[in-house]
């Protein structure tokens, strides 16, 4: 709840004023349905009406799912992965880009975690 007060306003300027909304994290302390209907409501702001934009950094998935009968919050256009090669630069590529491998029948999230897009974490190394 306190979440969703801080970002009240942002969203609010989403909607009625011409921003570029910057946000790390969007989806901590904010639960994931509420989430999904805020993105939903991001991207259902007439494009001729106001020209906003909202980047975000997540790792909250659920966001490639479809929910409630609809599709995905994000569409395959607006989803980017990073991936870190052997010296640590970042690489930054979309989803898009995985054209027979990202489409509207597939479960874009089963197929990021089990790591076919790439850009997830070895966790096989971590010990305790």
């Amino acid at each position: 709840t306190k979440k969703l007060f801080n970002i009240a306003g942002d969203w609010w300027a989403l909607a009625n004023e011409p921003v570029t909304l910057l946000a790390d994290e969007l989806s901590a302390s904010v639960h994931p349905r509420l989430l999904d209907r805020l993105i939903r409501a991001v991207n259902d702001v007439p494009s001729d009406r106001i020209r906003s934009q909202l980047i975000f950094t997540t790792h909250d998935t659920g966001l490639l799912e479809s929910q409630d009968g609809q599709p995905p919050a994000l569409r395959r256009d607006q989803v980017y992965f990073t991936k870190k090669d052997a010296k640590g630069a970042s690489e930054l590529y979309s989803l898009a880009e995985f054209k027979e491998d990202a489409r509207p029948v597939h479960n874009l999230r089963k197929r990021y975690l089990s790591g076919l897009y790439g850009a997830v974490p070895s966790v096989a190394k971590i010990s305790l």
